[in-house]
């Protein structure tokens, strides 16, 4: 029996940044959906969805818009956010969201830690 892929969607305006998730995602042979604008995103979310990561700083709909609209249709699922421009107000909110968060510029290696430890708590929890 094979195991089921994981489904990741990433949200993110970066052309770059989404064609540095497309390359991961197929190295890991996890399927990786990705959207570039967060209404898109949200158009497409569905129940297969295993956890999302998305960009903080959006046009838009920001990533804190955005993760509250995923969690009033999905509940609490495991959402990574990455941001350069955190500021001390948007990482209080965050953390009441109860969302990981990780700075860019980041490692994808590093990425790939905490996406494992998010799915791996889904499965758990």
């Amino acid at each position: 029996m094979t195991k089921p892929k994981k489904v990741v969607m990433l949200v993110d305006d970066e052309t770059a940044v989404q064609g540095l998730y497309r390359r991961l995602f197929d190295r890991l042979d996890w399927e990786g959906r990705v959207y570039g604008d967060a209404r898109q995103a949200l158009a497409a979310l569905s129940d297969d969805v295993d956890c999302i990561v998305t960009d903080m700083v959006m046009p838009g709909m920001d990533g804190i818009r955005f993760i509250r609209e995923v969690h009033s249709r999905r509940g609490r699922m495991p959402i990574l956010v990455t941001t350069g421009y955190a500021t001390e107000a948007s990482m209080r909110e965050l953390a009441g969201l109860k969302v990981e968060v990780l700075a860019k510029p980041f490692d994808p290696a590093l990425l790939l830690t905490r996406l494992e430890q998010l799915l791996q708590e889904r499965k758990v929890g």
